[in-house]
């Protein structure tokens, strides 16, 4: 916002007039801006209103750079279909009731060969020096973990590189916390994560459930 007034008008007092947290509806002309750098701005022209203010104030700060709990659907990633026979009409699949997202190539009796990818929208490194993915992961019914699921990165949404998980889980259905580093990528403008499914048709179609997914 390039300027403007406080609720119903009134000038700002203070700081904490707006606060952390806190949902602002504003009244107004949205106009490109163009600055100093070259880079075209997307800001609401002064002269806007503040029409509400709610919600809490002050919450936890948090440094999370992507944040998806695929609580109530897919948070922004998208899935990315490789191999998909035509015996399956899905890899990957938000559990609605769940609250996760799952992949699996095995329907009836039958494990199919098939490929896909589930990745993340895209985020930045710049200006950091360190980064780490953690998230939530439980597994069934596969042969090789490291062959059937792995964590991949890509920074123009083309060329896509493993990067190693710190643990997988038992086949067991029980989730473990897992990190995968992502330090190589630090200062990088244009960073994408992937969640890659793979059965050969061969080895068992194992089942993957994923949720809380985080970079920091």
């Amino acid at each position: 916002m390039f300027s403007g007034k406080g609720l119903n008008g009134a000038g700002f007092a203070a700081k904490t007039d707006l606060q952390a947290g806190q949902t602002v509806v504003v009244k107004g002309n949205l106009k490109a801006f163009t600055n100093s750098q070259g880079q075209v701005i997307m800001e609401v022209d002064k002269d806007n209103k503040i029409i509400s203010i709610s919600g809490p104030s002050n919450p936890q700060p948090s440094n999370a750079i992507l944040t998806a709990k695929f609580e109530t659907g897919m948070d922004n990633f998208t899935i990315k279909d490789i191999n998909l026979p035509s015996e399956l009409t899905y890899i990957w699949k938000h559990d609605a009731s769940k609250k996760y997202m799952k992949a699996s190539s095995h329907k009836g009796t039958a494990d199919y060969a098939a490929q896909s990818r589930l990745e993340s929208p895209v985020f930045s490194l710049v200006g950091k020096n360190s980064a780490t993915l953690t998230f939530n992961v439980a597994a069934n019914y596969f042969t090789n973990a490291a062959n059937n699921f792995k964590v991949q990165v890509s920074t123009d949404g083309t060329t896509w590189n493993d990067v190693a998980l710190s643990t997988y889980p038992a086949a067991d259905w029980k989730f473990v916390t897992t990190t995968c580093g992502l330090s190589a990528y630090a200062g990088q403008p244009t960073v994408r994560i992937g969640f890659l499914y793979t059965c050969d048709g061969t080895s068992a179609a194992g089942t993957w459930e994923i949720k809380n997914v985080e970079v920091k």
